[in-house]
């Protein structure tokens, strides 16, 4: 990263702006309404560019890496929550197969239990 004079006020500044731009969100009427603040805490704060033109074409290279790992680390959580969701489809299935084989279980076994019934009244009479 480059370093420059007085960027630790700038990040604090900039800290400050995003504070009042959540405030200023998270103040509206609409519960619906995402904020800032629903997000994760850390916040990326980019330095303004510098004058110089060496440090310049540095400051370029530096937000295109940037942008390369931002871009990487989305593409890695979209491949781990798309992992997570077909896991739990697949798991919900297996879920589903089960309830509805001991539902034909349970079924069977009313089935079996009425024609039991049944027969002893059937039968009760010849018994005496």
């Amino acid at each position: 990263m480059i370093q420059q004079g007085g960027s630790s006020s700038l990040v604090q500044n900039a800290h400050v702006d995003q504070r009042i731009v959540c405030a200023r969100i998270s103040k509206k009427e609409v519960t619906t309404q995402t904020t800032c603040l629903d997000y994760a805490t850390t916040t990326l704060v980019i330095p303004p560019p510098p004058d110089n033109a060496t440090e310049l074409q540095l400051h370029i290279m530096w937000l295109c890496n940037l942008m390369d790992q931002t871009g990487r680390a989305r593409e890695l959580a979209k491949r781990k929550l798309d992992k997570m969701t077909e896991d739990s489809r697949v798991s919900l299935e297996q879920e589903r197969k089960r309830r509805r084989e001991l539902e034909a279980e349970n079924q069977e076994l009313k089935r079996q239990l009425t024609e039991m019934d049944w027969r002893s009244t059937l039968f009760s009479g010849l018994e005496e």
